[in-house]
């Protein structure tokens, strides 16, 4: 699927335990491609994805990573907006949450009410439904810098920041 994922994603079926209990679920980590000119690969790519997880018998999935697409773009311009984004109970796209103008990565700029910032929300959280129902809530965060720092950061880390989810339990 080298056009779709000319960097393949990368799952892993995780069991997390804390106390008595554990959780059981499988991760998908992306790094779909960038620029505006691949939005259809990225399309093509959210779609391979959908059609991935509809064929597993367990549909408990955590779909993680570089998205290469903000999620305040129009439809046209964004590769998720058919299979992730608006597309509840199926799939709950929690990082589409966090406000417009939140930034995961220290490249280029967004637009927000007119005003160019600095950085760009390119990485994003999306959980099935099924996976979603068994938690009271979900939070992301993106632990980022101010803008002064992005260089500081991407010299010594990287391009992008992290993105933490905080999962409740019922």
């Amino acid at each position: 699927e080298w056009q779709a994922f000319p960097r393949p994603p990368v799952e892993a079926h995780v069991q997390v335990k804390k106390g008595d209990g554990s959780a059981q679920f499988t991760v998908v980590v992306l790094h779909l491609k960038a620029f505006k000119d691949s939005v259809d690969r990225r399309r093509e790519a959210c779609k391979k994805l959908v059609e991935h997880v509809a064929k597993q018998s367990d549909q408990r999935y955590l779909i993680i990573g570089d998205f290469n697409d903000d999620p305040y773009d129009s439809a046209t311009n964004n590769s998720y907006n058919d299979t992730f984004l608006n597309n509840e109970p199926d799939y709950y796209f929690v990082t589409a949450e966090l406000p417009k103008g939140t930034v995961t990565s220290t490249g280029y700029y967004t637009w927000v009410n007119g005003q160019k910032m600095t950085g760009e929300f390119l990485d994003h959280a999306v959980v099935t439904g099924s996976m979603y129902s068994e938690y009271t809530s979900i939070t992301p965060e993106v632990r980022s810098v101010p803008t002064s720092g992005f260089s500081a950061w991407k010299s010594d880390y990287s391009d992008h920041f992290p993105v933490v989810l905080e999962f409740v339990s019922k």
